[in-house]
């Protein structure tokens, strides 16, 4: 029999077990301000289990929370928030602060994000280079200066003091006057008062007002559990005067594939198909970006044990499992003797060559090929040329003796096991005459007047991946 001891320590572990199934965020929860909001995301693992869970405030005096973990503040004072699902239980501290102070409106933290999240400054609409119908505003409001002006400094229609419910920025957004944009927030609503209370307040700039400074998400990554699952996004500002808050309703979002993930403007995700994709989150010309993952069904069978051969394959085999991906399996011989032979050299095997590698019984014989090919003299040769095309040398002035001093300091560097970094660093950072010197200086020579911004073009797109000739005629922040 146990004792009465046995039997406590028993259930604090059980508890403790029980306790530790979900998690809050954010962990501490502090409101400024009258009516200051948070939303809260409760976690069981990677789902969103915010929904199926019981709210309670030790004290309901300070703070009021709705039925999807929305918390508002009432009185200043300190209390503690406790969760409970089937999942464990949790618990958060909450701080309530001026709550009696009803803020001063900020054009540039109050109103300006409110254009981006419903979509006013999108390249597609006000935001583009020359803006539409005669108003421009600041791509996803990152210059909120130029917005106040565009804004206030008309003829005095799209702000109206005297009557400010007359104002065409209310007016067009919710559709009272006729908008080729449409209805992009409701008369009424949160954005439709703030802009409202705004003008009424004297439609003033706060030149020297804190400024955001950085935007971040929960969460940054998240594996949905199957087609139709949600989870809520939190976005929270930081500011340059050290505060921070949650900004959830005044960012705008955007799926990079509305195929396998959609997300509403309040920022709800909801999985459609299995795939992966990223929802981009703007606001005050930051961005910043959360991979969600929507994982095939589980398969019957269990997860195939694939052989690892070096640390690659741990992260590669490791994501096809999160995502229920079950792996190819290996190549037969021949396919590999040809695949190996054309992407190190460029070259099919010779009769001689395929004979011996089918032949071999040698379990290792892959790896040695590998080894072989990485040797021959016709991989150095063979990379360079890809690379030296890759890097147009020997286009316009550069000429044919540019690009035989590129293609050969590439062909050196491959025989020499050079490491990709430091190739990359000695091109960035070679000097001397392009045409004469040992250093390959015409890596930069491929443009007709060589100017600074075509080199960061060339540079981003051959190193980096990403193209950014947009800049030259977009406004992006």
């Amino acid at each position: 029999m146990r004792t009465a001891t046995e039997i406590l320590a028993l259930l604090a572990v059980s508890w403790s077990a029980w306790a530790a199934g979900i998690s809050v965020y954010p962990p501490t929860v502090r409101l400024e301000g009258a009516k200051a909001t948070q939303v809260l995301v409760v976690s069981a693992g990677e789902r969103d289990v915010t929904a199926e869970c019981v709210f309670r405030l030790a004290d309901p005096a300070m703070a009021s929370i709705s039925k999807d973990g929305v918390l508002t503040a009432a009185s200043d004072g300190k209390t503690t928030l406790s969760v409970t699902c089937k999942e464990g239980r949790a618990s958060t501290p909450v701080a309530v602060a001026a709550a009696a102070v009803k803020p001063q409106l900020s054009f540039v933290k109050d109103v300006v994000p409110i254009f981006t999240m419903a979509g006013c400054a999108n390249s597609n609409c006000h935001g583009s280079i020359r803006g539409q119908s005669g108003f421009k505003l600041s791509l996803f409001g990152y210059e909120p200066a130029d917005d106040f002006q565009a804004i206030t400094g008309s003829d005095g229609h799209r702000v109206n003091r005297a009557e400010p419910e007359k104002s065409l920025i209310l007016t067009k957004p919710t559709f009272q006057t006729q908008h080729g944009g449409g209805v992009r927030f409701a008369a009424g609503s949160l954005e439709y008062r703030t802009i409202l209370e705004w003008i009424r307040g004297g439609a003033t700039y706060d030149s020297a007002g804190s400024r955001i400074v950085s935007l971040s998400v929960f969460p940054e990554e998240r594996i949905l559990s199957g087609e139709g699952a949600t989870h809520q996004i939190v976005a929270t500002a930081k500011y340059s005067d050290g505060t921070s808050r949650d900004v959830t309703h005044l960012v705008q979002y955007a799926s990079n594939n509305a195929d396998v993930v959609q997300v509403s403007g309040g920022g709800k995700i909801q999985a459609l198909r299995p795939g992966e994709t990223a929802v981009m989150v703007r606001t005050l010309g930051q961005a910043v970006a959360a991979r969600f993952y929507v994982p095939q069904p589980r398969p019957a069978q269990p997860y195939a044990r694939v052989p690892r051969s070096n640390y690659i394959d741990e992260h590669v085999f490791a994501k096809l499992e999160r995502l229920n991906i079950q792996p190819s399996s290996l190549a037969a011989d021949e396919h590999f003797l040809r695949r190996a032979h054309l992407d190190t050299i460029g070259l099919l095997p010779n009769e001689a060559e395929a004979a011996g590698f089918l032949k071999s019984a040698d379990p290792q014989k892959r790896s040695k090929l590998i080894d072989q090919l990485l040797a021959r003299t016709e991989f150095s040769e063979f990379w360079a040329m890809k690379l030296t095309e890759l890097f147009r040398a020997g286009t316009h002035e550069a000429g044919q003796k540019g690009a035989r001093i590129i293609y050969q300091y590439l062909k050196r560097s491959f025989q020499q096991n050079k490491p990709y970094d430091q190739i990359v660093t000695e091109l960035l950072l070679s000097q001397g005459q392009h045409l004469f010197g040992p250093e390959p200086t015409s890596f930069y020579n491929i443009s007709r007047d060589s100017n600074p911004p075509d080199h960061a073009t060339n540079v981003s797109q051959v190193f980096l991946g990403l193209r950014i000739e947009c800049a030259k005629c977009h406004n992006h922040p």
